[in-house]
């Protein structure tokens, strides 16, 4: 009860304080902002439609760059499997001087 006492007390004491806020501008510049924006959402709307165009084609350079071909011979006599693998190849193309056979593997 004490408490309340000391607040209502304070209360009496203090000023009441109202503050307000208010926004100062005028149509022009609300005009002018909102075309800003307008304009800028155009261009990226613009600019989000060409996106898959341009992933679609780099993808596409991208794997037939790096896409292998046949496996070839190398200079070695050794099959691509061997060249790649060495012992751990499991499977062998003939002609292959590949000599070690640990595994049973061709």
């Amino acid at each position: 009860q004490k408490a309340s006492e000391v607040a209502d007390r304070i209360l009496e004491v203090t000023p009441v304080q109202v503050s307000a806020v208010s926004k100062y501008s005028s149509a022009n510049s609300d005009d002018s902002s909102e075309s800003k924006l307008l304009k800028e959402l155009k261009l990226l709307r613009e600019e989000v439609k060409e996106l898959p165009r341009s992933r679609i084609f780099s993808r596409n350079r991208f794997n037939s760059r790096n896409r292998g071909k046949s496996p070839k011979p190398a200079a070695s006599n050794l099959c691509w499997y061997h060249n790649k693998f060495a012992t751990k190849a499991r499977k062998c193309i003939q002609p292959c001087s590949f000599q070690e056979n640990l595994n049973g593997r061709e």
